[in-house]
């Protein structure tokens, strides 16, 4: 504001004094940065201050405030986030109100919550008829990255207040934070903190207003989050995402001392309904090691980035993953044609399933058990082997004790059901195909009862059916390089020492599978059968014959894929099919 119109004029220095003590307003939990953003603006204004009569700066206090909670502070507001808020009813919770504003009192007068000062802004933030709505243009920040579990057991007011339901999750400012319209989550989903920012942060701004703020890279993948990408790709016009390799903002939290290393962007929205043909500009700091200042010079000269165009209904029409935004025009397009096969939906929405393939297949992760007090030899027939996953191969093989099947509550071994658990239908299943939450991207098969607990570090998760032949195909599906290349999009920078996250909900949401026409059943078919003949192989320890059917799977896996044409199958064809995989412009990139 200073540099844009002060011109050294006295009569500008009174504007702009009035400017910034009547329109800039700032929350923090704690005084002291409070104290630093406002001794930072006076500093500032000093030169202005100085031309007047008076110079007492205690009397030009900013308008910053000491809170509870920043998300708490406006529930009692009017605030909504819509295009039509003008319209809505304001009527406030009622019975609600004053032990609500009880929870927000400090216990103390504070100089950085002069209550007048934030009793005229919250009033002028509503829309009355007489007194002209006033949001704000800018919203900045740098909101705390606070894990939805830590914020219950630090007890931020906000979560207190879900927990009373006196706030919903699903309706936070206007932005549903649980699901998006038409596929309600059947679990609790957990969204950060800073998800929270984002939504009062759109609700502060004044129509054609602009947010910007700095955040996790999480942001473009985690499931939780779709319900973000969702609001912001339908609601408003995206208009910049700067994206870093390195680790920016460190040092993040509620208390300011816990070091939560992280890959960071800044996202900058306009609020307005975005347009048909609206392009997002994504910029990608290519520099793991320069610092901030360094790293936000060059970008503002266009020094070491890459740029690029992406359309925001392209972001609409992907909302469960957008760190494809990160890939050359090539990858995006990959992914793009990669998207036009079949949801994997028919397999685990159980009337799909039935009706397509006569079988249900259950997509789950392990039980509430404890491993630790496992048995060492098995009591009964009817026992589990209690899950040891393969160092190599795709078969399991040995295990790490026996678990009794009990599911009486009462005894020691009792099977507890998690919340998300579909019943004991995975752990019944005859055959399942496995892998592990992190750690390399393999799956394995297996025939034998196990099971495995959702305490231990190395989470895993399973899909299990009665229909081997289907559970075959899909192993090879999951194991290709195809699936590979999708599945590594979801990896975020500055994480290479980390292994990718592959959640049950990242397959069932982001895996494709072929569309089957009686054009290319002959292949699908095939692959079963090398499948088998491949697993068979792994039993009696030919890995050489086994790594040649392996590469001409994952060719047939790839033809389904992207439509290849191939005529003759078997492996005495092998090449041939090679040949002309080879020649589809993708094969290129799912082999890098």
């Amino acid at each position: 504001i200073i540099d844009t119109f002060y011109d050294g004029v006295e009569g500008k220095s009174e504007i702009i004094e009035n400017m910034i003590n009547d329109n800039i307003f700032g929350l923090d939990v704690s005084e002291f940065p409070l104290y630093l953003a406002e001794m930072s603006l006076l500093m500032r204004m000093l030169p202005l201050i100085i031309t007047e009569k008076y110079n007492n700066v205690v009397e030009k206090k900013i308008k910053v405030f000491k809170t509870k909670d920043s998300i708490a502070e406006f529930i009692d507001t009017a605030l909504f986030n819509t295009q039509s808020d003008e319209n809505i009813d304001t009527e406030k919770n009622k019975g609600q109100v004053s032990l609500f504003k009880e929870k927000l009192n400090l216990g103390y007068v504070s100089f950085v919550r002069d209550e007048d000062d934030l009793k005229e802004m919250k009033k002028s933030l509503e829309f009355q008829e007489k007194i002209p709505r006033r949001r704000f243009d800018f919203v900045i920040g740098n909101p705390p990255y606070v894990g939805y579990n830590e914020c219950i057991r630090q007890n931020v007011l906000i979560f207190e207040l879900m927990k009373s339901k006196v706030v919903k999750l699903n309706n936070i400012y206007g932005v549903n934070l649980h699901s998006i319209p038409g596929n309600p989550k059947k679990y609790r989903p957990n969204p950060n903190l800073y998800a929270f920012f984002i939504a009062i942060g759109i609700a502060l701004l004044k129509d054609q207003g602009k947010l910007c703020f700095i955040i996790p890279q999480t942001f473009l993948i985690n499931p939780d989050y779709d319900v973000l990408r969702y609001h912001l790709s339908k609601f408003v016009s995206i208009e910049k995402i700067i994206i870093f390799r390195s680790e920016m903002f460190v040092g993040r939290g509620l208390k300011g001392n816990k070091p939560i290393i992280t890959s960071s962007l800044i996202l900058v929205i306009q609020r307005k309904l975005p347009v048909p043909e609206n392009q997002v500009d994504v910029i990608y700091y290519k520099e793991p090691d320069d610092d901030i200042e360094i790293c936000l010079n060059n970008i503002s000269n266009n020094k070491n980035i890459s740029r690029k165009k992406i359309s925001q209904r392209l972001l609409s029409e992907n909302i469960g993953n957008w760190n494809f935004i990160k890939q050359d025009e090539e990858v995006i397009n990959f992914y793009r044609r990669y998207g036009e096969n079949e949801n994997i939906s028919i397999y685990y929405d159980h009337h799909k399933a039935e009706e397509k393939f006569g079988s249900r297949f259950y997509f789950d992760g392990g039980y509430d058990i404890d491993e630790r007090t496992a048995l060492i030899e098995k009591a009964d027939k009817t026992d589990y082997d209690v899950l040891r996953f393969p160092d190599k191969g795709f078969l399991i093989k040995g295990n790490k004790g026996y678990w009794p099947n009990s599911r009486n509550p009462k005894e020691k071994y009792f099977i507890r059901l998690r919340q998300a658990n579909q019943g004991h239908h995975l752990l019944d299943s005859k055959y399942k195909v496995i892998w592990p939450y992190l750690r390399d991207i393999r799956f394995v098969f297996t025939d034998k009862s196990v099971i495995w607990s959702r305490r231990t570090t190395s989470t895993y998760y399973g899909i299990g059916s009665e229909n081997k032949q289907e559970l075959f195909y899909l192993l090879s599906l999951l194991n290709s390089c195809v699936t590979k290349k999708i599945v590594e999009m979801f990896k975020l920078d500055n994480e290479s020492k980390r292994e990718i996250m592959v959640s049950s909900s990242l397959i069932k949401k982001e895996i494709r599978v072929p569309k089957i026409t009686k054009k290319n059943q002959h292949i699908k078919d095939e692959i079963i059968r090398q499948t088998e003949e491949f697993l068979r192989l792994e039993e009696v320890m030919l890995n050489e014959l086994q790594k040649k059917i392996q590469d001409y799977i994952d060719d047939l896996v790839f033809a389904l894929y992207f439509d290849a044409d191939i005529s003759n199958i078997g492996i005495e064809h092998a090449e041939a099919i090679k040949s002309q995989c080879s020649k589809n412009r993708f094969y290129e990139i799912v082999h890098s």
